[in-house]
């Protein structure tokens, strides 16, 4: 329950990098952040302004909580100027691109936001198919936003990583949304926003691990080279296992896993780190639908984590 998060507790959870506190944050907050900045850009914009700026003030929070000072302001004070910085950027940036008709936007923007708002529109009509657990709903979700969604994270990586990083991060997306569905309100804002809101946290996690690797974005002539299968193998073992072993014994320890992993996923484990193989040609070759390959790439890495740090335990 968010009653048992203080804000001292809440202050303590997000610097320990806890998710719980994030969570815990956002329902207690958001609703408060989302009126404010309502009344910030209140005759520009529409509410799907304030809602990102609202998920822009909560990734805005993951990220930089540690130049929070509690001697100097408390935490509801801290958001409300962080929240009121962005939101007055966000009524500037609307107001420039305004036409001479009040609130219109120019010709040149108006297909890129007729486009942004029908792939909107039918991500948002696919949440019923998914809370009633079905699979053509979560094929119809990928194909509808996963170049949009990948460009998004691809952007938030950028420097960071490879083409790889962007579309295991996507995979896992497609994975959290069928799995944890049931978390969205739609009292709260569209399921296009909650998605984006979370690909966020996906992509701002991945950077971070990235930046702690000291990883560097693999030129594409080296990702096509015969020796680039080391490089993605290489790169599943550091997204797995961050440190106490040398390359080699890292190696030898994700063969190991992969041992103990059920076969098809062995296989497709093997196909994306060794064949170098994307997920479509993934799905084609196993002869099962993208979003299915998706899903079970994203829980075998993460069944990979689990073995490996019972290993090492």
């Amino acid at each position: 329950m968010d009653n048992n998060w203080t804000d001292k507790a809440l202050s303590a959870g997000l610097l320990e990098r806890n998710p719980h506190a994030l969570e815990a944050l956002v329902r207690r907050y958001a609703p408060e952040m989302r009126y404010f900045i309502q009344l910030i850009l209140e005759g520009v914009g529409k509410s799907q302004d304030a809602e990102e700026c609202a998920n822009d003030l909560f990734v805005a929070t993951w990220q930089e909580f540690d130049s929070f000072d509690p001697e100097r302001s408390s935490l509801r004070t801290w958001l409300t100027m962080r929240a009121k910085h962005i939101a007055l950027d966000r009524r500037r940036q609307l107001r420039g691109s305004m036409g001479e008709g009040r609130g219109q936007p120019p010709a040149n923007r108006s297909d890129a936001q007729a486009a942004r708002a029908s792939t909107q529109g039918e991500v948002d009509r696919l949440y019923v198919g998914l809370m009633q657990r079905d699979p053509r709903a979560l094929e119809a979700l990928i194909q509808q936003s996963s170049r949009t969604l990948f460009d998004f994270i691809g952007g938030l990586l950028e420097g960071l990583g490879t083409v790889k990083d962007t579309e295991e991060c996507v995979n896992d997306l497609f994975n959290i949304a069928w799995q944890e569905v049931d978390t969205f309100d739609p009292a709260r804002g569209s399921f296009f926003t909650w998605l984006t809101m979370r690909a966020k946290f996906i992509a701002l996690d991945r950077r971070r691990q990235l930046r702690r690797l000291g990883a560097a974005q693999i030129p594409l002539e080296d990702q096509e080279r015969p020796d680039g299968a080391d490089v993605a193998a290489n790169s599943l073992i550091d997204s797995t296992l961050e440190g106490g072993f040398e390359q080699r014994e890292r190696r030898k320890e994700l063969l190991w896993a992969m041992d103990r992993l059920p076969g098809m996923d062995r296989r497709l484990v093997y196909l994306r780190y060794f064949r170098m193989l994307s997920t479509e040609d993934i799905a084609r070759a196993a002869g099962v639908p993208y979003a299915t390959a998706a899903m079970r790439l994203s829980r075998a890495r993460q069944r990979l984590c689990k073995i490996m740090e019972e290993r090492s335990v």
